[in-house]
């Protein structure tokens, strides 16, 4: 069977919706791994940051991205609007 990587409940990204620059945030003290991927899963941008990190998405076409942030507790799951 597949274990699934727990739920990280104390994510938050904004702007939603944005022009492409947002925050993600964290009550926590350590590293997370961001992947962006758009609606055909291709990845568009890949960082890591620890507590708060702003990523910068003004070059890529307006549309819906997938943000999945995670570390070794488990991942979370977003969708941002780029205008």
């Amino acid at each position: 069977s597949i274990n699934d990587a727990a739920a990280l409940t104390d994510i938050s990204i904004f702007p939603n919706p944005t022009d492409g620059i947002f925050r993600i945030n964290s009550d926590r003290n350590e590293m997370f791994f961001v992947t962006v991927t758009d609606v055909l899963g291709q990845v568009v941008h890949t960082t890591r940051f620890t507590g708060t990190t702003t990523l910068d998405l003004g070059k890529v076409a307006a549309g819906v991205y997938n943000v999945e942030v995670s570390n070794r507790a488990g991942r979370s799951m977003h969708r941002v609007s780029v205008k």
